[in-house]
């Protein structure tokens, strides 16, 4: 058997997840019963917007999970190949490294133990903390963050968002223009003098998984309200309070994965 074949399944794997997800997004979005309707938090000077009618399943969080586990693993079953390939052996710290920060990877050199320099130069190339700051732009990063957060703290869960146009506008309480979501906007109906914030889900973080947005507000009367105006176009992410990933960040990083496995091929020199 080709000594890739293993990876390649967990790829193929990682595709029917992609597929699974996909259908049960594409079912959601296709209900006809999602409306908006908005709660006033008194106390925080907030409008809050939810959903009603299903939500996505948050079930879904297992696909997710699965999804990430076979990458990860792909990549780590590819390094162990790797070793072999070498005429190593492997050990229990046999692992694809992958860090943000420079001093972490050079402390964990050991997982690599058994590769060539050839290939270890190609995985440091690859490593998130050559972004620097931007560390969190890396898919390879995302990965184990999806994959770590799967394993050892929740499930991720299906959350609907608003599907927005961001433009530069101009909220009192931000010091100057920031990124603002349209074309779904908050329009004042009374009693308020001023609109503050916008802060849109899933970043919000907390439980609710209907909560769409907070709209922050300065009251001049007794009965602040606002409403949301323009078409509401939905989307399903897949979210933790501290993260969200789309569909098309999950096929981008299946198809990062399936890069790096495809760019150490040629070493093993073998068809199949």
């Amino acid at each position: 058997m080709h000594p890739l074949r293993a990876v390649d399944w967990r790829l193929e794997r990682a595709d029917q997840h992609l597929a699974a997800l996909d259908e049960e997004r594409r079912t959601f979005l296709d209900e006809k019963d999602h409306s908006v309707v908005g709660d006033l938090d008194r106390d925080a000077s907030e409008y809050v917007f939810r959903l009603t009618g299903d939500l996505p399943d948050p079930r879904l969080g297992l696909v997710v999970g699965e999804f990430g586990h076979h990458l990860r693993a792909a990549l780590d079953n590819l390094l162990w190949q790797l070793v072999l390939l070498r005429g190593g052996s492997p050990t229990t710290k046999t692992q694809f490294p992958i860090y943000e920060c420079r001093e972490r990877y050079e402390s964990s050199v050991w997982m690599l133990r058994g590769v060539s320099a050839d290939d270890r130069a190609l995985i440091e190339e690859i490593q998130p903390y050559h972004l620097g700051d931007k560390t969190r732009q890396s898919y390879l990063a995302l990965l184990a963050w999806l994959n770590n957060v799967d394993k050892h703290r929740f499930l991720h869960v299906g959350c609907a968002i608003p599907t927005t146009l961001r433009i530069q506008v101009f909220y009192r309480d931000a010091g100057g223009p920031t990124t603002g979501q349209f074309p779904w906007f908050p329009r004042i109906v009374r009693d308020i003098a001023e609109v503050t914030y916008v802060k849109y889900s899933p970043f919000i973080g907390g439980d609710d998984r209907a909560e769409l947005a907070r709209v922050g507000f300065l009251p001049n009367g007794p009965n602040p309200e606002v409403e949301m105006q323009g078409e509401l176009r939905l989307n399903v992410v897949f979210s933790d309070p501290q993260g969200a990933l789309l569909l098309d960040d999950l096929s981008i990083m299946r198809d990062m994965v399936g890069g790096i496995v495809d760019a150490f091929r040629p070493r093993f020199n073998i068809l199949g």
